[in-house]
């Protein structure tokens, strides 16, 4: 249908895009700004200051981040990239 009217450009509302401050995806970035800056591991407790926000949303960001292997926890229960 809209091929077979010309191609018209869109008129209806402009779309917005998710705002990012108070997201999980800034909440993962603030953690991964301090383990990328550490000279070694951290822990634990460390990695989730860097979020003070929302102590629930650092923890589901940290468990993401290990989830999806970009954070690594030693044998000593410090974390690392």
């Amino acid at each position: 249908a809209w091929r077979a009217a010309g191609q018209p450009a869109w008129t209806g509302p402009e779309r917005r895009g998710q705002a990012y401050a108070g997201t999980d995806r800034q909440c993962r970035g603030a953690l991964l700004a301090v383990l990328r800056d550490a000279p070694g591991p951290l822990p634990r407790a460390r990695v989730l200051a860097a979020w003070r926000a929302d102590a629930e949303q650092a923890e589901r960001a940290l468990a993401s981040l290990i989830a999806d292997r970009l954070v690594r926890l030693d044998c000593a229960g410090d974390l690392t990239l």
